[in-house]
């Protein structure tokens, strides 16, 4: 792959992919509704261990094939597959679909190591099958566009970033989070680590505070620092429900998002006394962002292009975060990255 595509890809009037669905889940609701009434993309199979749970799925949102085994579904004509199932077995379903021809968008994690990340690298290239990690938030308009002018010097050289995600989550609500692969990192921190490392490079030290309960990470303040002394704070938690604001900082000025830095809408300049808002006018809001991410990958299929997000930036967020959570587990500390 040569060229990079930078432009937000079209949701209707490009390219079409037929897609499958594993794991009928909360996040495979989203995407499905979001895809159906915003892209031209088709939903044709949904996969589950539950029957009922599929067929339920299935009636929902009109979808005409229903399959209990993965690789059933995996051997039909469909072109890619949505994972989303459960952190820890992401990377089992996604080699599997890989190993049968099929193209994967996997939700985030996309594994729960930097060692899983690598197998679904090292398979994706030798099947010459395009595999992504469903960071969906880097495909918002927004931050497409905040990227552009970022590398166009709008606030000159970035040298700090702040960002802070927490959403509070009890222990015993039946989320994943409290499960094997979850944690605050995999499950919020993969977006805070994203963006800081997007804004001020691949670090090269870490240090690290943080609390664990029920075996998982569940709050985490981590300092970032890359080349040149380039910086940055990302701060998650479990245990309460933060704004979700994210700043970077320049030389010449600073970009704020707008709204949570999740699902940002927009972003402020602000350079000396003067703000100016990009906003996006699109009018998806919240998950119905998802969208953006199924077009660009339709996109890399068919252009052969890279994606925003590639495989290589997943491992090294992967990696990253692996040394985050061990120095949690660890009661804190400081250790250098590469």
């Amino acid at each position: 792959m040569e060229k990079l595509c930078r432009v937000v890809a079209p949701l209707k009037g490009g390219p079409k992919l037929r897609w499958g669905i594993v794991g009928p889940g909360g996040i495979a609701s989203a995407f499905v509704e979001t895809l159906l009434k915003n892209t031209d993309q088709s939903i044709v199979a949904v996969a589950s261990r539950s029957l009922s749970r599929a067929e339920r799925f299935a009636r929902e949102f009109s979808i005409e094939h229903v399959h209990t085994d993965y690789d059933a579904m995996f051997d039909s004509d469909i072109d890619v597959v949505y994972v989303a199932n459960i952190n820890a077995h992401h990377v089992a379903v996604a080699l599997r679909a890989i190993a049968a021809g099929k193209h994967v968008l996997v939700e985030k994690p996309l594994g729960v190591d930097a060692s899983e990340v690598r197998e679904v690298q090292r398979a994706a290239q030798e099947a010459g099958v395009v595999a992504m990690e469903a960071m969906w938030t880097r495909y918002l308009p927004a931050y497409v566009e905040l990227f552009h002018q970022l590398r166009d010097g709008a606030i000159g050289d970035v040298r700090l970033a702040g960002v802070e995600i927490g959403w509070r989550s009890e222990v015993g609500d039946g989320s994943q989070i409290w499960e094997q692969g979850g944690g605050v990192t995999l499950d919020r921190g993969v977006y805070g680590f994203w963006l800081a490392c997007s804004a001020i490079g691949w670090p090269t030290r870490i240090a690290v505070l943080g609390s664990t309960n029920e075996g998982v990470d569940s709050q985490v303040v981590a300092a970032l620092q890359s080349h040149n002394g380039r910086s940055a704070a990302v701060s998650l938690t479990l245990d309460g429900t933060t704004s979700g604001h994210a700043e970077l900082v320049g030389t010449l000025g600073r970009a704020e998002i707008a709204g949570h830095v999740v699902f940002a809408e927009g972003f402020d300049l602000v350079r000396g006394q003067r703000r100016d808002r990009w906003t996006d006018c699109s009018g998806l809001v919240a998950r119905e962002g998802l969208a953006w991410q199924a077009a660009a990958l339709a996109l890399v299929v068919t252009e052969r292009c890279e994606p925003l997000h590639t495989l290589e930036d997943s491992l090294r967020l992967a990696e990253l975060m692996d040394v985050t959570r061990a120095l949690v587990a660890e009661g804190g500390g400081v250790a250098q990255i590469g």
